[in-house]
């Protein structure tokens, strides 16, 4: 479930970037495709241009980071909307019958008869 929180963060993040009406106004369309790809390119940019890119990824950072945790937080809920009361338990093809009292008191009596045995 985490892995859904922080694609749905990485969406937030991207959007946060890409609809920032200061970044469109003060970059080139070439400039935006370059950050866009790499953000090492920021090192490219003047000092201005570099710290409003800084601030607007740090804003769009903490909405991921806000995002993927309000998800994560409502995943323990989620998971328990799912529990069952009686849940229809089907056993795999192949497997064994799980042990009833039955089938334990006979293990328990082999179990004794072979430490039985091992002490003669």
């Amino acid at each position: 479930m985490d892995c859904i929180g922080l694609a749905a963060g990485v969406n937030v993040f991207n959007q946060g970037i890409r609809s920032s009406s200061a970044l469109n106004n003060a970059l080139t369309p070439s400039q935006l495709s370059t950050i866009y790809k790499s953000p090492l390119a920021v090192e490219q940019l003047s000092q201005r241009e570099r710290h409003m890119v800084s601030t607007i990824y740090a804003e769009a950072f903490t909405s991921e980071m806000k995002t993927a945790t309000y998800i994560a937080a409502a995943c323990p809920a989620a998971s328990l909307l799912t529990l069952q009361r009686n849940a229809p338990f089907k056993r795999p093809p192949g497997s064994r019958k799980p042990p009833g009292d039955k089938d334990v008191q006979q293990i328990e009596e082999r179990e004794s008869t072979l430490e039985k045995e091992e002490e003669a």
